[in-house]
């Protein structure tokens, strides 16, 4: 889980590369591609849900190796506040985030606000 508080549009330029870094080295360390990245922050730019949801496509280099398919779901501090009051299981969680990673359909602010912040 990686937190930030920056609101503005240099949350973008700040916590782009360290988040796609740090998800890279975890999968790289534990050889585990089904790793998933949390982004937090209070209030998520529209940029940045798109380019985080944009990494599935992005080639990331790491130490060892070149990976695409990186998995990191932007969620508002509101959000996490909603999941630890309805107590959500972590097999459920991951389905939703599964799910919502898989989406290609929809546009980035829909695919937030349909598949993430409203699903229950």
């Amino acid at each position: 889980m990686e937190a930030t508080l920056t609101e503005s549009t240099s949350q973008r330029k700040n916590e782009m590369e360290p988040v796609s870094r740090h998800l890279m080295r975890e999968i790289q360390e534990n050889e585990n591609d089904n790793t998933y990245a949390i982004f937090v922050a209070n209030l998520l730019q529209e940029e940045v849900l798109s380019d985080f949801r944009s990494r599935k496509n992005y080639q990331f280099r790491g130490k060892t190796s070149v990976k695409t398919d990186l998995k990191i779901i932007s969620l508002s501090i509101q959000d996490i506040i909603r999941l630890i009051t309805i107590k959500i299981q972590y097999s459920t969680l991951y389905k939703t985030f599964d799910v919502a990673y898989k989406d290609t359909e929809i546009n980035d602010l829909e695919w937030y606000e349909n598949l993430i912040k409203n699903k229950r």
